[in-house]
């Protein structure tokens, strides 16, 4: 832009030398004597016409320029204004993209925060459930221990139950063997009552013998014991007739 505009302001010096340059010529022709007539004035003439016509061709040639320069100057006044629209939109677009980009940057610190805070919910997590499954495996090495327990009790409650089964059987066959030593007992018993009921029999007969082999004597009182039974039933008469009455069968 700067260079377009010092070569407009230079085709307009060299213009205007020229054109001061011409003026200068006219008026040296015009004020200068005129001794020769001849062909001398022709031919000054001439050359002075044909240095005007050149420079007139020169200042044609610079205006052409000008004119070509200052139609670049509004083509470049029109790019420079587009380009200046198309900055200004570039600089918009510059502060939406900034703003975009702290907008941007925003999220993605609020996003690594809340990275970081999940990450730490997530080793939080992690620590956790180690610890549970530590804990289960700690209970389950319990309830291992447990079960181990659980089943030599039950064993050894089985065993207490077949000691138990064999106890009862025992207790039954105790009570089997006592129901029958009672059941001998009591045979025992009515066998002790029906001797002693035969002893007393027997002792009566004897008295009764003795009064007889006294000849009807009052009977002596006997208290006789086991052993004293067995001496007075051998000093019996055996050739003694018995009664038979009132013996048992």
């Amino acid at each position: 832009m700067t260079t377009l505009i010092g070569q407009m302001l230079g085709c307009l010096l060299v213009a205007a030398g020229i054109g001061c340059a011409v003026g200068w010529l006219l008026r040296h022709l015009s004020s200068g004597s005129h001794p020769q007539q001849g062909t001398d004035g022709a031919t000054t003439q001439r050359l002075n016409h044909q240095a005007l016509e050149k420079l007139q061709q020169e200042l044609n040639v610079k205006i052409s320029e000008t004119q070509a320069l200052e139609d670049k100057m509004v083509a470049s006044d029109a790019l420079h204004q587009s380009t200046e629209q198309e900055l200004a939109a570039q600089h918009e677009q510059v502060r939406a993209l900034r703003k975009e980009l702290a907008a941007t940057r925003q999220q993605l610190l609020e996003h690594e925060t809340a990275r970081d805070s999940w990450i730490d919910t997530y080793a939080q997590a992690v620590q956790r459930a180690t610890d549970e499954a530590a804990r289960s495996q700690n209970l389950r090495t319990q309830v291992d221990e447990l079960q181990d327990r659980l089943t030599l009790q039950e064993q050894g409650l089985n065993e207490k139950d077949r000691c138990l089964a064999t106890l009862q059987q025992q207790v039954s066959a105790f009570e089997s063997i006592q129901g029958t030593l009672a059941e001998q007992t009591k045979r025992a018993s009515e066998k002790k009552e029906e001797i002693d009921r035969l002893r007393k029999r027997l002792i009566e007969l004897q008295a009764a013998l003795r009064i007889r082999a006294d000849g009807g004597g009052a009977p002596r009182p006997i208290q006789p014991t086991g052993n004293q039974l067995s001496l007075q039933i051998g000093q019996t008469n055996p050739s003694t007739t018995l009664p038979t009455d009132g013996l048992p069968n």
